[in-house]
């Protein structure tokens, strides 16, 4: 696994996300209260941008702009039963978010 410096913690909004392109890959990093995931930024439906949707009231579950499909933030998983979104380990360290790839 190699570590990447995405941004200072704080430029994600509670309940909100932010787009990064690490190594090729889209990654949308979506803040729910003080936790941060990290999931790819590819519907698994129809391919639309999960990180220009919303997260649920709870903060578990993001819904892609497009259709509506719906996936759990932390497994990547539909919440239809007909795909996974990859994900990746994200931590917050001196206030910075690293997101970890292979």
């Amino acid at each position: 696994m190699r570590e990447v410096l995405l941004c200072p913690a704080n430029d994600i909004p509670r309940l909100g996300s932010k787009v990064f392109m690490v190594n090729g890959i889209s990654i949308a990093v979506f803040r729910s209260r003080d936790k941060f995931y990290a999931i790819e930024n590819v519907c698994a439906h129809m391919g639309g941008p999960v990180g220009e949707g919303f997260l649920d009231g709870e903060g578990k579950n993001i819904s892609c702009p497009w259709h509506g499909h719906s996936f759990n933030i932390k497994t990547g998983v539909s919440m239809f039963g007909d795909g996974k979104i990859r994900t990746f380990p994200v931590t917050k360290r001196d206030g910075k978010l690293i997101v970890q790839i292979e």
